[in-house]
């Protein structure tokens, strides 16, 4: 038995118009598939449901694309002008939840440990010229957080790959340094090479998805035949610092944090030469930063905010002054 026409009108949805309306104005359901931002399973079943509701075959594949019926033809104007208003609606409500979100939005941010400090402080330099930040650490869930929406993006060092999400590298690793306790026998050497630093035990703070299984310095040492330092993981910075001054231990920081580290009493901190930065990721390429964000339509916050953000973020990495700003792509 055949549904009153009211009921039948009433089972379409808003993505079933949307969709009758991208494939009449373009021919082809791949490309209203692509407008909407669907798969085409979805699309094959909506128009499915569509040509139940109106009895109608809708639209006829031809050799060129989908051709409509007369009765397409008929119900478009009705449609287009459906879906007008549809869309008015949703660039309103847009405009309302920006209007919103300029008045109290506050960015989470996760970024790799060696940065965060540096970047706090340029942030906190220019408090009210940029939107409001909340800083994380990035952790081994971070990309997961992102994706889910718990977390806005982040700055990571060569981070696993997370298959929705959208990564770009911004520069490669800003150098390295080498940190030690202040009278720590290392200094003794006025060129100090990988050879030495292996001589004594090794500090790594761990970065996931980049050193957290296995460490540069110890694939180094596996490449030159050395026999490996002792390797101490640690995960908080107290712990780090504690290890530095009481067990003879050497860590490599960036060089992001040379303002903190000199700052702390009883710790050296000099720069690792270029040549043996070289040697360290001989055989591999060299670590990047990465800016891990969801895809553009799915962000919450406006390209100018982005814009604002990242701005802050290559003034800190040193890739713009303050007077040339960087373009990042969308």
């Amino acid at each position: 038995m055949n549904k009153p026409l009211d009921k039948q009108l009433a089972e379409l949805d808003i993505f079933s118009l949307l969709l009758f309306r991208a494939i009449f104005e373009t021919g082809h359901a791949n490309i209203a598939a692509r407008q909407l931002d669907v798969s085409a399973p979805k699309v094959s079943r909506a128009l499915a449901s569509l040509r139940l509701i109106f009895a109608d075959e809708l639209f006829y594949r031809r050799q060129q694309g989908f051709r409509p019926t007369p009765l397409a033809e008929q119900i478009y104007p009705a449609i287009r002008e459906l879906t007008d208003s549809i869309n008015l609606l949703g660039m309103q409500l847009k405009d309302h939840q920006a209007f919103h979100r300029q008045e109290c939005q506050v960015f989470d941010l996760a970024v790799s440990s060696g940065i965060l400090t540096t970047l706090a402080l340029e942030f906190n330099r220019r408090e009210g010229l940029c939107p409001s930040v909340v800083l994380h650490h990035w952790q081994e869930n971070t990309a997961d957080r992102i994706h889910a929406g718990e977390l806005d993006l982040g700055l990571a060092l060569a981070p696993e790959p997370h298959t929705e999400l959208s990564y770009e590298r911004l520069c490669d690793a800003p150098g390295l340094c080498l940190v030690g306790a202040a009278n720590h026998p290392i200094w003794q050497y006025t060129d100090i090479c990988l050879e030495h630093i292996c001589e004594y035990p090794f500090l790594c703070m761990n970065y996931p998805g980049f050193n957290d299984k296995v460490d540069p310095l110890e694939l180094f040492c596996h490449r030159e035949g050395l026999i490996p330092p002792t390797v101490l993981r640690v995960t908080d910075k107290e712990e780090w610092f504690g290890h530095l001054l009481c067990q003879h231990s050497l860590a490599f920081a960036s060089p992001l944090e040379w303002g903190l580290l000199n700052a702390l009493p009883g710790v050296e901190i000099k720069h690792l030469p270029a040549k043996e930065i070289s040697r360290l990721h001989s055989g591999s390429a060299v670590p990047g930063l990465y800016l891990i964000e969801k895809p553009a339509h799915h962000r919450r916050y406006s390209p100018d905010d982005r814009e604002k953000l990242l701005h802050i973020i290559s003034l800190t990495l040193g890739l713009v002054t303050e007077d040339h700003p960087v373009n990042f792509s969308i």
